[in-house]
């Protein structure tokens, strides 16, 4: 995805739960203002018995640094930063439309 924040997560050991097959789940995050809720989103989603494929954080303009807590999560994740907050609704559209196919 072009324009976004990638962080690889750490490189823990799969544990034995199988990665969705490419594509076939996305999950997307919209964060104001809750870096430590974001946190443990994150972490819920790494104990899932199917990890999903692509997450994706989308902050509405956060007055906190909700990147820090992004950049600690155990599994890949994409973050978009929007200028304004936009509201919910538009914060998950916006990340809906970036999600691949």
């Amino acid at each position: 995805m072009r324009g976004l924040t990638t962080f690889s997560g750490r490189d823990l050991p799969a544990l034995g739960v199988p990665e969705a097959p490419a594509g076939s789940l996305s999950v997307v995050v919209v964060d104001w203002n809750a870096g430590g809720l974001v946190t443990r989103c994150l972490s819920a989603l790494a104990r899932q018995t199917v990890r999903p494929g692509t997450v994706l954080v989308v902050d509405n303009a956060s007055a906190s640094e909700t990147w820090r807590y992004v950049g600690a999560a155990t599994l890949p994740v994409e973050m978009i930063r929007l200028a304004d907050n936009s509201g919910f609704a538009t914060g998950t559209n916006r990340g809906i439309g970036l999600v691949p196919d």
